[in-house]
């Protein structure tokens, strides 16, 4: 058997340096998994930043540091998906066995891409595999691979939340619903067959409609020792950054649990209105809470004019 081309994408939304940082951890991890590649290509795939932005990226990528790493430029903010999905027409081929698709505030460990690419060798049906997600700033465990989604309020909850890295190893393998979005790693078959990654929402929720695109006996998996540290809100650093991400988060929920849980709506949408409501009180941020009740709006102003797109076989 060949040695696995791999593809690595990274999104970035104002916030060059910390993408340069990303991609330099990914140049670390290639290099440390050489003699396990065919081929290894990088992607930053610019998300219609600033133009300040976007130059510190060109020089960067044309300089000798990042000599090799491709730029790409959406001329807008497609959103998540739409974003990744340029990288991929990039550099994703019929050759190409397994695609990263990091967050740019993401570093992962030098041998992240080692474990990942044993990982998937001994479980060929894992389609979609999850890291160990570590808070740099507290040094303990995001998620264990990823999440528990209880549809019923549209939210999911972290797996090991709170546990040292070293404790990772020894707790008992989880069942992911689904991956941490921060850092999927997805084999190149399964990504192929979806045409990309599903772009029914502008932000959140990918994570979930990859899942859907699953055939019987595929599965989402965790790899223990692939370490992605992950700073977070990279993008939402700002008031009017986290209202847009408050506004996104709650309408990719309402929308997708119209579609797939719709019995469950009505405690999405009154669970999700209650806690950014206490948010917003402690916060003293009203914005956010007007996030939510627009989300609402705009849910019910498309359900009755928008045809549903083509769903997962």
């Amino acid at each position: 058997m060949s040695a696995p081309a791999v593809v690595t994408v990274i999104l970035n939304w104002n916030n060059a340096q910390r993408s340069i940082e990303s991609a330099q951890s990914v140049m670390r991890a290639y290099a440390h998994a050489a003699d396990e590649l065919s081929d290894a290509t990088l992607v930053i795939v610019d998300n219609g930043s600033d133009a300040a932005d976007f130059r510190e990226l060109q020089s960067w990528s044309r300089g000798g540091h990042g000599q090799g790493v491709r730029l790409v430029a959406n001329p807008e903010n497609l959103g998540y998906a739409a974003g990744m999905n340029a990288g991929i027409r990039e550099a994703v081929t019929e050759s190409t066995s397994y695609v990263w698709l990091l967050n740019n505030d993401t570093e992962v460990a030098v041998d992240a891409l080692s474990a990942m690419l044993l990982f998937s060798a001994q479980h060929p049906c894992a389609m979609i595999v999850g890291s160990t997600i570590i808070d740099p700033q507290k040094q303990v465990t995001w998620s264990a691979g990823g999440y528990r989604y209880l549809r019923w309020f549209g939210y999911g909850k972290p797996l090991g939340m709170g546990l040292a890295p070293s404790e990772v190893c020894a707790v008992p393998e989880p069942k992911p619903d689904y991956v941490d979005g921060a850092a999927i790693w997805l084999r190149g078959e399964f990504l192929r067959r979806m045409g990309g990654v599903p772009e029914r929402h502008f932000l959140y929720f990918e994570e979930l409609e990859l899942n859907r695109y699953l055939a019987a006996g595929e599965t989402v998996g965790w790899c223990r020792n692939a370490l992605v540290t992950h700073e977070g809100a990279a993008s939402v650093s700002t008031t009017l950054g986290l209202r847009r991400a408050t506004y996104h988060a709650a309408l990719s929920a309402f929308e997708y649990t119209a579609r797939v849980h719709p019995w469950c709506l009505p405690t999405v949408m009154l669970s999700r209105v209650f806690g950014i409501a206490v948010r917003s009180a402690r916060t003293l941020q009203p914005g956010l809470l007007w996030a939510v009740l627009r989300a609402g709006w705009v849910l019910v102003a498309r359900s009755g004019r928008d045809s549903p797109g083509s769903e997962p076989g």
